[in-house]
């Protein structure tokens, strides 16, 4: 509920939030197109540094396990977001 004596937002300041509202939007909308592509070059890396002998498996798999539950952290946000779809105001 509003407060009666408050003022009203100016017009350039709804404009910036609903701006901010947007870009946010858009950066969870896309995230999901990076996150896996950064799972892809994860597991890359991790084929060519035991290709080339450069690191045994055991700490590459720790490494993979990092990153697989950092991307599954990241992932669920993103679904969070999608499903709770604020408005541009918050």
């Amino acid at each position: 509920m509003r407060n009666p004596g408050a003022r009203a937002a100016p017009a350039s300041e709804v404009a910036t939030d609903r701006v901010r509202g947007e870009q946010v939007r858009e950066l969870y909308r896309t995230a999901s197109v990076a996150l896996n592509a950064a799972l892809v070059g994860a597991f890359m890396l991790c084929g060519v540094l035991f290709y080339i002998g450069a690191q045994t498996p055991r700490p590459l798999a720790v490494w993979m396990a990092f990153v697989l539950g950092d991307f599954a952290l990241r992932q669920g946000l993103g679904m969070a977001f999608r499903k709770a779809q604020p408005p541009a105001s918050e």
